[in-house]
């Protein structure tokens, strides 16, 4: 689920960004964007979700914590620093666009995995910049999980 959800997101936050940056509105930019944004959302959503009221939930949620996290001050400059590259260059591949989402973050990036032991993010946790930490973590048979969060490894045992 954890990726259905982040997909939604990442849609989302693309449409409203472009709106942001264009100064659009983000059904504008949803309906006549050449990703087609919108058709993805809505396959993502479908390939996920089945039951309608599910459905509206997960595209709410996601459009929520898109708009959080577009309108952060972490959001809004790596939105600004992507744009100024494509403006200048034309194109910007996925390590670029990284390095630049990166920069704006102190250096930070969120492992793969990571949000796992954290999901769902709060529009909050967005807002501020939150970026899950991935911690190995030692099991009851001694295996290590990469899957943990610091926050869960600090709690006492119930």
């Amino acid at each position: 689920m954890v990726h259905a959800e982040t997909s939604l997101i990442e849609c989302y936050t693309g449409i409203i960004a472009e709106a942001v940056y264009r100064r659009r509105p983000w059904v504008e930019v949803a309906l006549t964007g050449e990703d087609k944004g919108i058709k993805r959302i809505y396959e993502m959503r479908d390939i996920r979700f089945t039951d309608p009221v599910q459905k509206s939930a997960a595209l709410s949620l996601a459009s929520r914590r898109a708009t959080a996290l577009v309108r952060s001050r972490n959001g809004s400059a790596a939105i600004n620093a992507l744009a100024r590259a494509l403006m200048e260059k034309g194109e910007v591949d996925d390590e670029e666009a990284a390095r630049l989402c990166r920069s704006v973050y102190g250096g930070r990036q969120c492992s793969y995995g990571a949000w796992y032991g954290h999901w769902p993010p709060s529009p909050n946790d967005l807002r501020i910049g939150r970026i899950p930490e991935r911690v190995a973590r030692v099991t009851a048979d001694g295996a290590t999980n990469r899957q943990g969060a610091a926050a869960r490894e600090t709690r006492a045992p119930s």
